[in-house]
């Protein structure tokens, strides 16, 4: 993609934990597996998200989807 995870990553303490995962996994630790929300405006979405060491101390990333259903935001929900 041309761009570091840590463009994509809003909050310094959240790139922190990455950072903290990739040197362990550059180490020579065993893969990691996370489970987390990564909501969008119509849709509350459970990812599943694995890294692992890859070739020449890269790292290999595989998402999924454990889990998505069509949502209102609450910003967008309407009272009675």
């Amino acid at each position: 993609m041309g761009r570091l995870l840590g463009d994509f990553i809003g909050d310094v303490e959240t790139q922190h934990i990455y950072r903290l995962l990739h040197r362990r996994l550059r180490a020579g630790g065993a893969p990691v597996r996370l489970c987390f929300r990564c909501d969008v405006p119509d849709r509350r979405r459970l990812l599943d998200l694995e890294i692992s060491a890859g070739s020449e101390r890269g790292l290999t990333y595989r998402r999924g989807a454990l889990h998505s259903r069509a949502w209102a935001a609450p910003s967008q929900q309407v009272s009675p």
